[in-house]
């Protein structure tokens, strides 16, 4: 009984997630790009190589960050081709990023001197480059890159919620069910006894 009130409050819980999940919306909400918000863009100089959106949800454009310059998750964007990252001996490389501390560093010569000295292609170098990522590539890993890994795992949580559904059910024992059927023989013969 208890299993079966269980399921019914995991169920209604689920069918009401869609709802709950529509309520919230979006986690970050941009205002809209309107002519008030671009009259408010400081204007370009003459040197910009290339012009590339301003970070998060600004509606202006702004120079491009050239190769070795500093870059973060809020500052500006590095320029095509290049992908902002931590330095090689960055301890803590997510923190280095959103504190600015990256560099703005060439993806194509980063790949090409992976290759040459190693033979197997890592992860990473078999994930699809966006240039509109600012995160590094390392958080981009899958936690299990083996097809094999993938379908033990998924076969392994089939069992599970398999064996999780299957209850044990043990009828009442039979040294239970006969003391009852002998107190309820007593009592009869208790009340026979009684009337007579």
């Amino acid at each position: 009984m208890a299993v079966l009130y269980v399921l019914y409050v995991a169920a209604l819980c689920l069918s009401r997630l869609p709802a709950a999940a529509a309520a919230v919306g979006p986690l970050v909400q941009c205002e809209p790009c309107d002519s008030k918000a671009l009259e408010q863009c400081k204007p370009l100089t003459s040197d910009c190589a290339e012009l590339v959106p301003e970070p998060l949800c600004g509606c202006c454009w702004t120079c491009a960050l050239t190769e070795g310059s500093q870059c973060g998750v809020y500052s500006q964007r590095c320029g095509s081709g290049l992908k902002c990252r931590p330095g090689p001996d960055e301890s803590k490389p997510l923190h280095a990023l959103l504190m600015g501390q990256g560099v703005c560093t060439n993806v194509t010569k980063d790949k090409s001197h992976s290759l040459e000295g190693n033979v197997s292609k890592s992860n990473e170098d078999m994930l699809p480059d966006s240039t509109d990522t600012q995160a590094p590539s390392n958080t981009q890993r899958m936690l299990y890159s083996n097809p094999q890994t993938k379908i033990e795992i998924i076969r392994k949580e089939q069992a599970k919620n398999t064996q999780r559904y299957k209850v044990d059910y043990d009828p009442q024992s039979t040294d239970s069910l006969n003391y009852f059927i002998e107190s309820k023989q007593d009592m009869e013969y208790v009340s026979m006894i009684s009337q007579i």
